[in-house]
């Protein structure tokens, strides 16, 4: 019946746009996809940068604990030899010191004489007795003042 085509036209028309409404999901679906993958690649390529930067690391790490083992070995070698010749000159000190005759002592050194007393200094000169105010005035400021 007529009815019955617009009914089924009615439903076909909905699926229709079903299936556009989700042919646009897929698309959208699509995108994020790929916008994950590049992000996962780009943190791929991080991780592998940061991977190479810790074994670069870890060699300089292996080269300083070389280096500082070095260094101590050079330190023990070094206060080793300093012993050694500090126990070799103080045999040389023994060695010497009986057959040579004891040194006399050396002469107390004459005191220093005393240095002069310096002069006294000359009195400064008196200063001048100040002018006498012959004005009669009692006022003594105007003569301040000017």
């Amino acid at each position: 019946t007529k009815e019955d085509i617009i009914k089924l036209t009615s439903e076909l028309q909905d699926l229709k746009n079903k299936v556009i409404q989700t042919q646009a999901n897929v698309v959208l679906a699509n995108e994020l996809l790929q916008q994950t993958q590049g992000q996962v690649q780009q943190q791929q390529q991080i991780l592998s940068l940061i991977q190479e930067q810790v074994k670069d690391l870890e060699q300089q790490k292996q080269q300083l604990q070389q280096v500082v083992s070095q260094l101590q070995q050079a330190a023990q070698q070094a206060s080793s030899a300093q012993q050694g010749l500090i126990a070799g000159i103080e045999e040389a000190i023994h060695a010497v010191a009986p057959a040579a005759p004891a040194a006399p002592a050396a002469p107390a050194a004459p005191a220093a004489p005393a240095a002069p007393a310096a002069p006294a200094a000359p009195a400064a000169p008196a200063a001048p007795a100040a002018p006498e105010n012959n004005d009669n005035n009692d006022n003594n400021d105007d003569d301040a003042a000017s």
